[in-house]
């Protein structure tokens, strides 16, 4: 759960592409964030979520992990 309203189930570790290396804005392209996903993550950062719950996600908001 993220706050008192939403409400998201874990469905499946999400694999990462070379994307993420991209620029964006005024931040510098680094392809070592890729290299380091790839080789110390199993090429995993994040996770693929369905929305049980909806509402509303404000900084600040607690995060709850159930297993």
């Amino acid at each position: 759960s993220v706050g008192r309203e939403v409400r998201l189930k874990v469905e499946k570790p999400n694999k990462r592409c070379k994307l993420i290396t991209m620029k964006q804005g005024e931040i510098l392209v680094d392809e070592k964030i890729y290299e380091t996903i790839s080789t110390k993550h199993d090429n995993t950062l994040g996770a693929m979520c369905s929305v049980l719950g909806e509402g509303r996600v404000r900084v600040g908001d607690q995060v709850m992990l159930l297993s």
